[in-house]
């Protein structure tokens, strides 16, 4: 029944258009770790906007593990959506489908200093359900800020709160170089534990109920949910997971091809795969890690915009692949999956309606002629058929 009022509030959210309500002048406010906020108000809802949840991931924290923040003391403007993170349009990449057809369009505030969340709330909240969604868009472009996400119609119900999130994307938050020491892999993903981390933390301050989280997401999103309880089987925090179209988890190892064509391009050289230097000396050894991180330390010195615009020149991907820790491997996914060593909560899984007509016609090459819209939403959303066995409803 829970997770069932949860479907009903989320399709309500996805179906309706904006809606036309007074603003308050009484300024609503918070006191969080990210500060005493200031948002604004409706006659129904309060609204907090672009609230920092991490350490900005900037200068030496560039493609590190996102950090908590903590500025409890210091007064926050919560009135303005912030910056989206880094992402770009690769021409042809099925990825970009959703920017292709002009379903959603790339911010035009870009900035690495992006990991912040919004808040709908309805005025009086007490321990209500909390929903949290995470946008779409292949791991390489989506903003929290796009309309289309915005939770004032869930909060006008007065049943639910609603929490969106930005995370890194692409080469800012799946770097997929080899493995590095000073550089993390898969931070994207941990960038949205930490979101939700904060949400469990503070929410009580807007009257939600930190036991009582939804994960919802779609596309890209809802995969990271499902990431996210295995990758935190012990305490995934949210007790409810919503999907819409997302795939089934694919492992995926990495040979840094993509992360040395940037870095070359940018005039920062190559890494050296690590099974490459372990049958080398020790002084080696040493000598190689020494120029990682002289390699690290020259791409965290070039400007955003240079290497964004490489990543889109070279035609790159940058996704999830596997460490071990945040994506396993396909055999540990299968293993795991059989025994049921992964968070166990309800799921709705499903996918938006008439989505495989995006990549039906643009796309046609990819798939055997005659190939319906539904037949693609389906293998594509719901359970691959490459993949089936990585598909599971938790019970």
């Amino acid at each position: 029944m829970f997770i069932l009022i949860f479907a009903t509030l989320f399709a309500s959210f996805l179906l309706a258009s904006s809606s036309a309500a007074s603003v308050s002048s009484r300024v609503p406010r918070v006191s969080t770790t990210s500060g005493v906020l200031s948002g604004s108000s409706t006659d129904n809802i309060s609204t907090f906007l672009g609230v920092p949840y991490a350490q900005p991931p900037i200068g030496d924290l560039r493609w590190k593990t996102a950090l908590p923040i903590n500025s409890s003391r210091t007064a926050f403007d919560a009135t303005q959506f912030g910056a989206g993170c880094g992402q770009l349009v690769v021409p042809g990449n099925p990825s970009s489908v959703y920017s292709t057809a002009n379903i959603e369009t790339l911010p035009t505030n870009q900035s690495e200093d992006c990991l912040s969340l919004n808040i709908w709330a309805p005025k009086n909240a007490t321990r209500l359900p909390v929903i949290i969604f995470v946008y779409g868009g292949g791991y390489q472009s989506g903003v929290s800020s796009t309309t289309m996400y915005h939770g004032d119609h869930i909060a006008e119900t007065g049943r639910a709160i609603f929490v969106s999130i930005n995370y890194r994307l692409n080469i800012w938050g799946f770097p997929s170089s080899t493995p590095v020491d000073s550089l993390d892999q898969n931070i994207g993903i941990t960038d949205v534990r930490l979101a939700i981390e904060w949400v469990a933390t503070n929410i009580a301050q807007f009257g939600g109920d930190p036991a009582q989280i939804i994960f919802s997401g779609q596309s890209a999103g809802a995969t990271i949910g499902k990431e996210l309880l295995y990758a935190f089987d012990k305490d995934p925090i949210f007790v409810g997971q919503i999907a819409l179209s997302g795939i089934g988890i694919v492992a995926a190892p990495t040979d840094g091809t993509s992360w040395n064509l940037v870095s070359n391009a940018l005039g920062c050289g190559n890494f050296t795969n690590v099974s490459q230097v372990s049958r080398i000396s020790e002084y080696h050894i040493h000598t190689n890690i020494y120029t990682w991180c002289i390699k690290v330390s020259c791409m965290r010195n070039v400007n955003f915009d240079q290497i964004n615009n490489a990543t889109l020149q070279l035609k790159t991907y940058f996704g999830p692949y596997t460490d071990g820790t945040i994506i396993l491997d396909n055999a540990a996914y299968l293993a795991r999956g059989a025994n049921g060593s992964f968070a166990h909560v309800p799921a709705l899984i499903s996918n938006v309606n008439d989505e495989g007509s995006l990549f039906v016609e643009p796309y046609s090459s990819v798939y055997p002629n005659g190939t319906t819209a539904d037949f693609v939403a389906d293998t594509t959303y719901v359970c691959p058929n490459g993949i089936s066995l990585l598909c599971w409803v938790p019970q």
